[in-house]
């Protein structure tokens, strides 16, 4: 940055100051002097306080003489820049309104005309903001002579890129002169030698085509057309977008026969970013068709994008499944997409199967019954086995598409015999991978019918040799208990718990104490202090180390949910007795936890009492 010397600003400032204002001003001369610091971080802050400056300088003193230092402080680190050009358009407020505020496109069409893309774009807002403000006609001149600036700037093209952009926001308030002026830059500019220029015009056609009909039809349509044969595949990207916003100016019987022709070219464009962009926005585009040209023409090119040789385009054809399902009758899924999605099914890409886990379910509703048992449900129990959690889990979180279709009865009878097939699979991250699915069931099915069918198999994972599959299924009790009550789980969980206590094996031992502490939040009173208080004061004298540590964990964790202040007292003296166990580890823990026991059996004595 180029630092001033004190200057005129500072001398006027100076000699025009006033006992009551002396005070304001050298707060505004600290914050000018810091817009001169070589430190750049106090610079940036002196710009984003420039409000301040502003309120406190007025609007004419801010037009006549801060207006111009900022037109000198271009040169800067780009943050600052872009800092600057952004508190510019914040600006407005305090100038007043009307043709006052065209004083601030100054700095801003300076800003502008930079290359670096951050800036230009910033102050390309900001000026926006401002011109919007400005009422019809007002100040079209001068409005009209930045613009005119810009296009013919010789030093730099991207003051060209601002004017692209600017005209639009402005293109409405213009004289017909003036209109079909910029109608003509547009005409010149999508042929510019420089892609960057053309890419400018192609990104802001939409806006203009808004104008129609002020904008002429035929001028967007063959300004359209031109567009979507450019050679560089960054400007036919945004031929879609553009055809979505012609279809809402021109008439319906017009707009089918023009927006078919570009669906086809996009759709078998040899770029598969251009293929990708129709296939991503195909419902908004379905939604500007016929019926007839959606079933005949555009359900073909999306079960083409579903089998695309390019990974993205296939994840972003089969995110947008469900959507377009809804455009099209049953029949047309069956024949025309169910046998691409069913190869996506086995897709080796992670992110495909992903989204078409997201989509599948919902398309159930759409096809019926019949049709769901014979072609979703396989494509289902497909994805159900997948190794990835990021494939599984949207299949559990739509479950219910799927049962409001076949019933609960129907939809247990197809799980089971996968269930009970991955429930015993060998690689232990399969069985892990079926656990989560089992809360959702019981909200589906209910007590009754999860009982019957799966909590035996829940209950079985605890018996598991690996660790982590057992850690899963003392989870899942956990959310099963959340979602089926404390008396199923004191039915059924419980006296499998109860059972390990006699195991031979000390690993299945530990098993209850680390699910009881995890399910006491959801047990009732009376169970934790009849049945799971006992259970595991019955176990203090175990003569694994490990089981002991952990009883001490578990009696802190419980004792929370103990009301009765005689099994409180037990509880303390079982810890006391820990407290001195020969294993040091055991002491520690047992003697920390038995030091927080002496209030809460206090407070409890006294509750008892009173």
């Amino acid at each position: 940055m180029c630092i001033r010397d004190r200057s005129t600003w500072d001398i006027n400032q100076q000699e025009r100051m006033s006992a009551e204002d002396k005070s304001s001003i050298y707060s505004i001369a600290v914050l000018i002097d810091e817009l001169r610091n070589e430190d750049m971080k106090k610079r940036l802050n002196a710009v984003r306080n420039l409000p301040t400056i502003v309120q406190a300088l007025g609007p004419d003193r801010t037009r006549t003489e801060l207006i111009p230092f900022l037109c000198e402080f271009v040169e800067d680190e780009d943050e600052v820049l872009a800092s600057l050009a952004e508190v510019i358009g914040g600006l407005t407020e305090h100038l007043g309104g009307g043709q006052s505020l065209l004083a601030l496109t100054k700095p801003l069409e300076l800003l502008a005309s930079t290359e670096e893309g951050i800036i230009r774009d910033k102050a390309i807002e900001s000026m926006k903001k401002i011109l919007s403000l400005c009422k019809a006609k007002e100040g079209e001149t001068e409005i009209m002579g930045i613009i005119k600036r810009l296009i013919n700037n010789a030093e730099t093209f991207a003051s060209k890129l601002a004017a692209i952009a600017i005209i639009p926001s402005y293109f409405a308030q213009m004289s017909t002169a003036n209109q079909q002026e910029m109608v003509s830059f547009y005409r010149a500019g999508s042929g510019d030698e420089n892609p960057q220029i053309r890419k400018a015009i192609a990104a802001n056609l939409k806006h203009m085509i808004a104008h129609v009909p002020k904008y002429p039809e035929a001028e967007a349509l063959a300004l359209f057309n031109s567009l979507c044969k450019d050679e560089q595949d960054t400007i036919r990207l945004y031929c879609v977008e553009q055809l979505l916003a012609l279809s809402q100016v021109i008439p319906y019987q017009k707009s089918n026969t023009f927006l078919l022709s570009t669906i086809k070219a996009c759709a078998e464009d040899k770029s598969w970013r251009i293929r990708y962009v129709l296939a991503d926005k195909i419902a908004e585009v379905g939604k500007c068709l016929d019926h007839d040209a959606i079933l005949h023409y555009l359900s073909n090119y999306f079960a083409n994008f579903l089998q695309d040789a390019e990974s993205e385009v296939r994840t972003i054809a089969a995110s947008r499944t469900a959507d377009f399902c809804k455009l099209v009758d049953g029949t047309t899924i069956v024949k025309r997409l169910l046998p691409a999605l069913k190869k996506l099914s086995t897709d080796p890409f992670v992110h495909v199967r992903k989204a078409l886990a997201e989509n599948l379910l919902p398309i159930a509703p759409l096809i019926g019954n019949a049709n769901t048992s014979e072609h979703v449900i396989p494509m289902f129990l497909t994805l159900l086995k997948d190794e990835s959690a990021e494939v599984r889990l949207p299949l559990l979180k739509n479950l219910e598409d799927l049962n409001r279709v076949i019933g609960v009865e129907s939809l247990s009878q197809s799980l089971v015999p996968t269930i009970t097939q991955l429930a015993s699979e060998k690689k232990w991250r399969v069985r892990m991978a079926i656990i989560e699915l089992f809360p959702i069931l019981a909200k589906i099915m209910g007590e009754a019918a999860f009982s019957e069918r799966f909590s035996p198999m829940c209950l079985s994972w605890l018996d598991d040799n690996v660790f982590a599959i057992r850690e899963s299924a003392m989870k899942n009790l956990q959310q099963l208990t959340i979602v089926l009550g404390s008396k199923w789980a004191e039915k059924n969980i419980l006296p499998k718990l109860l059972n390990y206590q006699m195991h031979t094996n000390y690993l299945f031992r530990m098993t209850p104490l680390f699910a009881i502490p995890m399910l006491a939040p959801y047990l009732s009173q009376e169970a934790i202090e009849k049945t799971v208080v006992p259970f595991i004061l019955n176990q203090i004298a175990d003569k694994v180390p490990n089981i002991r540590f952990n009883i001490a964990k578990a009696l802190k964790s419980i004792s929370a949910y103990v009301k009765n202040p005689a099994l409180y007292s037990a509880i303390t003296k079982a810890l006391a007795q820990l407290a001195s166990d020969q294993d040091a580890d055991v002491k520690y823990n047992a003697s920390k936890t038995n030091a927080a026991q002496s209030t809460q059996i206090l407070h409890l004595s006294l509750i008892h009492i009173s």
